[in-house]
């Protein structure tokens, strides 16, 4: 039986000449995922509890329900009263959660397509009362509706990237709480990627197929930066303007709101751990917020000989910020970052840390056979190991994958391009916008990853001429300095004040650094094998 590895090797031998010798042979026969990064990084527990935030998983008792042809349909009224169905119409389910088993082959429309409904009866503890309380949807496809105690809350249009609700003001404490959410995957134009089902070659798999997660806090307390939408704002926000040898400085931006009546004077601390769980650096600083006031805080952290993060020794430093009121822990969340800087360049390709690389790259899809995108953690990790198992060290898909698969890129040294949701279309005016608020939102969920790479903003293999501009202006107001790099095919038209990705895929017509993007797709039929000295890389 022919190994990946023989049949790499065989092709790179095929390749016109190339010698035994060949630096990029060495690259193309798959390497495993070995040396001190990953020995350090499983000492890291992951993901790390908060000292003073409550994060439940929500994962558990729901009720569903599925509107399939000559079934009930519920209605809504105009005063947002749902149609109740009998308890034994709904069947009990656990998230992640798909709409129904599907076929082994449910491509071409032959998978569900349409309304279905989660229910969650929960009650709150009296303490909560005086804190902030917020749910966080991490996938739920695609066009949902939601609903708190008959309160319609929020209709959020993307199924690949998460939306958090502030449900303070409507929570009750007296009495069961009643969460419902309405669900659509069916055809629309006007919701990104918008290209019917029928003529797409992957699948727009229905349900709250992600985690729910409920979040407790302190009126003083992080805020949530996909809620607070303000570009490269909200949340945590690390950076590494500078990367050397024997040092490193790291800049954290920290966003914090006092929701509460009074000014409350508090202090925001900052502490560094190294993999190997050494605290190396401390920072704090006192201040003061007003009522329903934000401030965000700058921390500037030099590190002495740092481990620096990289495919063949992803080390994972671990930040701990918190804000203090007098003296005690109100509200805390723990950050993985890997100090690292990359580079594009036309003439000499990727280097990570001052050192050309050179990556070998797979597509990969989320949906598994029966039970589309319902997958837990453990299997998207899996899939990422398999990756790395196989010698690849980057990855891309069509769209921001499960956070569970971005925690294992991170920890197995597997390079990151996240792409804007999209394949081959491009809608109206309505469609535009939500690919704009898309491309932020992705990148405000993955900017502290260590292994994002390249942000594909742009609306894949589609004509990007009406939304380049923008999509090109979103990432770096996202991300600030020169470690973004916005990545996508060639615009089919002359754009005014549009010179191109900082990365361009497959294009050697430009003058910018190349990444091949798509390659093999025809496997099967003939070997296709292709070698760049510029930025690439081989997907099969």
């Amino acid at each position: 039986m022919t190994t990946r590895r023989d049949f790499l090797y065989a092709g790179a031998l095929a390749a016109p000449g190339l010698m035994l010798t060949d630096p990029l042979l060495h690259a193309l026969i798959p390497q495993p995922a070995e040396g001190p990064g990953t020995q350090s990084v499983a000492r890291q527990e992951w993901p790390r509890k908060p000292v003073a935030r409550l994060n439940f998983n929500f994962n558990q008792g729901w009720r569903f329900y599925r509107e399939d042809p000559g079934w009930p349909v519920i209605a809504v009224s105009a005063d947002n009263q749902l149609n109740n169905l009998k308890d034994a119409e709904w069947e009990k389910v656990n998230l992640p959660h798909t709409v129904r088993l599907e076929p082994l082959n449910a491509s071409g429309g032959r998978s569900f397509q349409g309304t279905c409904w989660y229910a969650k009866h929960f009650v709150t503890d009296p303490a909560w009362k005086d804190r902030v309380v917020y749910l966080k949807f991490q996938g739920a496809m695609q066009v949902a509706d939601v609903w708190l105690n008959g309160q319609h809350l929020r209709t959020n249009y993307c199924g690949y990237i998460p939306f958090t609700l502030d449900v303070t003001q409507n929570l009750r404490h007296s009495q069961p709480n009643v969460l419902t959410l309405r669900l659509n995957n069916a055809d629309n134009p006007e919701v990104p990627p918008g290209k019917q089902q029928n003529k797409l070659d992957f699948v727009y798999f229905g349900g709250l197929y992600r985690s729910v997660d409920l979040i407790v806090t302190d009126p003083l307390h992080i805020t949530d930066a996909i809620l607070r939408d303000q570009p490269a704002g909200g949340g945590i926000f690390v950076t590494f303007p500078a990367v050397e040898a024997g040092r490193a400085t790291i800049t954290i931006k920290t966003e914090l709101t006092n929701a509460s009546s009074t000014t409350r004077p508090c202090s925001l601390r900052q502490e560094l751990y190294a993999p190997d769980g050494e605290l190396v650096a401390t920072k704090e600083t006192p201040l003061s917020l007003a009522a329903q006031d934000f401030q965000t805080v700058a921390h500037q952290i030099d590190v002495a000989n740092p481990m620096l993060w990289h495919p063949e020794h992803p080390h994972l430093y671990l930040l701990h910020t918190s804000v203090l009121r007098d003296g005690k822990t109100v509200d805390d969340q723990y950050t993985r970052i890997g100090i690292k800087r990359f580079a594009f360049d036309r003439e000499h390709g990727l280097s990570i840390n001052g050192e050309h690389f050179f990556p070998i790259g797979a597509n990969r899809h989320q949906d598994h056979p029966y039970v589309g995108y319902a997958l837990p953690s453990s299997a998207h990790y899996r899939d990422v190991k398999k990756l790395r198992d196989a010698g690849f060290t980057s990855y891309r898909s069509h769209y921001p994958q499960d956070p569970a698969f971005m925690d294992a890129c991170d920890e197995l040294g597997v390079m990151a391009i996240v792409s804007n949701p999209g394949w081959q279309f491009m809608g109206d005016q309505v469609f535009h916008e939500r690919a704009y608020q898309n491309a932020r939102n992705m990148i405000r969920r993955d900017r502290n990853h260590a292994s994002v790479i390249l942000w594909e903003a742009e609306m894949n293999e589609s004509d990007n001429s009406s939304t380049a501009v923008e999509l090109y202006r979103i990432v770096h107001e996202e991300y600030p300095g020169d470690q973004a790099y916005a990545a996508g095919n060639r615009v089919q038209k002359v754009v005014p004040g549009f010179n191109g990705w900082d990365v361009q895929y497959s294009d050697n017509r430009g003058m910018k650094p190349e990444w091949n993007r798509e390659w093999g797709d025809l496997v099967g039929r003939r070997i296709l094998l292709r070698l760049s000295t510029s930025t690439g890389t081989l997907c099969i």
